[in-house]
């Protein structure tokens, strides 16, 4: 089974390492979408933090002892995130806004991800969220939305980084 404290520190690990790439990005070049189009990386960390913030809500709401083993998506999640080969969609509140970005924003990723420590540290990890269900994934724990947290952040560490290797 996957473990809390195991999570927790993987969390800040991540981070900790998307803000070292962000970092590397010129303040000229944060809003530069990639040749061939997609996400600037100052998008990139727009949707991050909206994702975050999300997972948030979620893991203060409603919620109920899971009647299921409570990382029974786990791998399924992180073998989804891990495949930088399939295009992922996201939807329409989670998709990054069109007004510039600034290094701020590596501020605003932070806090939500520090929020997402302290809640799965303060709750049960357990329980089943009721108040969202996934498209792909059905309805997580807050266990299972921790390591959504994780693996979707390092998806995007992994396209930051790339994405700074073509500047």
């Amino acid at each position: 089974m996957a473990s809390i404290p195991e999570l927790l520190a993987e969390l800040e690990r991540s981070a900790s390492w998307i803000a070292e790439i962000l970092a590397q990005y010129p303040a000229s070049r944060l809003n530069e979408p990639p040749p061939g189009g997609g996400w600037s990386a100052g998008g990139i960390m727009e949707h991050l933090c909206l994702t975050e913030e999300a997972i948030n809500w979620l893991l203060i709401g409603n919620c109920e002892p899971a009647l299921r083993a409570p990382d029974e998506q786990v791998q399924r999640i992180r073998s989804t995130f891990e495949d930088d080969t399939r295009q992922l969609q996201s939807s329409g509140p989670l998709m990054p806004g069109p007004e510039p970005k600034t290094h701020a924003i590596a501020a605003r990723f932070e806090e939500a991800r520090s929020a997402t420590v302290s809640l799965l540290h303060l709750h049960d990890p357990d329980e089943l969220c009721l108040s969202f269900t996934h498209a792909v994934f059905g309805q997580l724990t807050r266990l299972e939305w921790g390591y959504f947290a994780l693996y979707h952040g390092d998806r995007h560490g992994r396209q930051l980084d790339r994405l700074l290797r073509l500047l």
